[in-house]
């Protein structure tokens, strides 16, 4: 499945999971609704800071909006997949505040 037709299928899932219509996931992302329908019918493709927007409105990490269907890969690959990417980001950040601190103290 293509990462777009992945993306606005979670967001349609995740939002219907949540009892949410596009106008009140509009709302909570500060969003256009007719946006959010764009999306849904792959009429557009959202930047990633629209989707951290997005699954920050549905209360979810934005990793979530890019998992592809359980019956495209078992879950527990896709969780191998996406877990070193997290810690690898979280080590990065830490490394970025340690040097900009030293340099700046």
């Amino acid at each position: 499945m293509e990462i777009e037709a992945t993306i606005a299928r979670n967001i349609r899932r995740i939002r219907l999971e949540k009892g949410l219509t596009q106008e009140k996931l509009a709302r909570k992302c500060g969003m256009q609704i007719s946006y959010i329908g764009m999306i849904e019918i792959r009429k557009k493709n959202p930047k990633l800071s629209t989707l951290q927007r997005i699954a920050r409105g549905l209360d979810v990490h934005y990793l979530e909006l890019l998992k592809p269907p359980e019956d495209d890969f078992d879950c527990e690959i896709v969780s191998e997949l996406f877990d070193p990417v997290e810690t690898a980001s979280r080590e990065i950040h830490k490394v970025l505040q340690k040097h900009f601190y030293e340099r700046h103290n």
